[in-house]
Parts: C-alpha cells; sequence; structure tokens
C-alpha cells in the first residue's frame, strides 16, 4: 500500500526535526527559548567522550520524544537526565550501545517512559 501525502509529511516533519548528538546537549522543546524548534528524535552517532543529554519539561499534552544511539564505535556512555520524570523529580538513564533507546511522553507535569532499551528504566 502507497503512503498517503499525511504519512510523508509526517516522515518528512521528523527527518527535518531530527537532531544528531556526539556531545553535551539540551533538547528543544517548542520554547520561546527554542525559537519554537522541537527535536524529535534525538540520535546520538559515535560520541567521543561520555556526555549528558538534557531533557527539560515538554510543552505540550501527549509530546513524545524519541532518543536513540544509533551507532557507538568509541564505546562512550551518553546519560540521559530528565528534569521532571514520572519515577522522581529528576531521573537518568544511560546509553551505550548502538540500538539503545529511550521514548518518552510529557503528561503536562512530567515525562513518562512509554518504552525503553538501554541501561535502566529512568529511575
Amino acid at each position: 500500500m502507497a503512503a498517503t501525502n499525511g504519512q510523508f509529511q509526517n516522515l518528512q516533519a521528523l527527518e527535518q526535526g531530527k537532531i544528531t548528538v556526539t556531545a553535551d546537549y539540551t533538547v528543544r522543546m517548542g520554547h520561546t527559548s527554542d525559537s519554537f524548534h522541537v527535536d524529535n528524535p534525538v540520535v546520538v552517532t559515535d560520541p567521543e567522550d561520555d556526555f549528558t543529554i538534557t531533557v527539560p519539561d515538554g510543552r505540550s499534552t501527549g509530546q513524545q520524544l524519541l532518543i536513540v544511539m544509533s551507532s557507538n564505535t568509541n564505546s562512550k556512555t551518553a546519560t540521559i537526565s530528565v528534569t521532571h520524570h514520572e519515577g522522581g523529580d529528576e531521573g537518568t538513564t544511560s546509553l551505550d550501545a548502538a540500538d539503545e533507546y529511550i521514548l518518552l511522553l510529557w503528561s503536562g507535569s512530567e515525562w513518562v517512559t512509554l518504552a525503553y532499551s538501554c541501561a535502566a528504566d529512568v529511575s
């Protein structure tokens, strides 16, 4: 079955909103300080050193964020620091191997983990 125009637009939006990171980074959530830009997904590719990705509060209830490590030839760790998470005020987890990921949903007051394949759930 062929993709519909709406599906194609969704794919274009994901590709245009994708950000590739290799060092400390704060995810843009669409606030005025972000110039209303939203990162989704965030792709970690071959970092040179261990680093942290900070996830601030979301902008809109239902907003989702996918962070995935696509490759890690240098065996480094990306620590994910979530400002407000259902597991506590600040939660952390880490990605340290290719194909590890975490998918988060903004509830309006905190991030909820929908799915993950990484060191541990955000705790």
